[in-house]
């Protein structure tokens, strides 16, 4: 019959007998926060002691592993370098290359747009030969001539979708952003530095602006 503890290790058990302990424990009285002060301090120290066991059993392993990384760092620092460098300079050539081709783009479609503009004054004048016809005939003529029209703008409606995609790479466009002004960035887009407000509290700051400083009890086994 197998032993449960050749499948659990003691280590685990005992640990989770920590957690279902406190777990399940109440601190409402001074009483309750000494014994909760004294087992805090016995978990501690097993955690230690766990610590401990892991280090010296990681020590070798370890030792192995910053030998692996010191002899491909260098290699693996170069390759990272070529390829930032090399992204940044397709990305620059890509970048420019696609305002070169909005650019035509938009002169393409000024020139289809005054084209159109061009077709639909002709198509106009042609109905005023329409009057020349019986009101049925007259009538199946400015319909026929207005669907013309409406094609020849119709035609211009649709953008060119520029693709710089290659057989080599797939290139897609994604929006991102540049600070211009910091002081008119709404406050929800502004992150608080953490680390900034408690080096100035640790130095003796004790009033900043939209900020309450205020102590709180954190306790410290012996």
């Amino acid at each position: 019959m197998t032993n449960l503890l050749q499948i659990i290790q003691p280590l685990e058990i005992q640990s989770r007998k920590y957690l279902n302990q406190i777990a399940q424990a109440t601190i409402s009285t001074e009483a309750d926060r000494e014994r909760a002060c004294v087992f805090l301090k016995e978990i501690s120290d097993f955690k230690k002691s766990a610590e401990a066991q892991k280090k010296e059993q990681t020590a070798e392993l370890k030792a192995q592993i910053k030998e692996i990384d010191a002899q491909f760092k260098p290699a693996l620092d170069f390759l990272t370098q070529a390829d930032s460098i090399t992204r940044e300079k397709i990305n620059q050539y890509l970048n420019a290359e696609r305002i070169r081709q909005e650019k035509l783009a938009i002169e393409r479609k000024r020139q289809e747009e005054e084209e159109a503009l061009r077709r639909c004054e002709e198509i106009e004048n042609l109905k005023k030969d329409a009057d020349k016809y019986d009101p049925a005939t007259r009538e199946a003529l400015l319909q026929s001539l207005q669907e013309q029209q409406n094609r020849e703008i119709e035609k211009t409606a649709t953008n060119t979708k520029i693709n710089l995609s290659s057989n080599a790479s797939t290139v897609r466009t994604v929006w991102t952003f540049e600070i211009e002004d910091i002081s008119k960035i709404p406050a929800e887009f502004l992150e608080v530095n953490s680390k900034a407000v408690n080096d100035a509290i640790r130095s003796g700051v004790r009033e900043i602006s939209g900020i309450k400083i205020f102590q709180k009890s954190v306790v410290a086994v012996k």
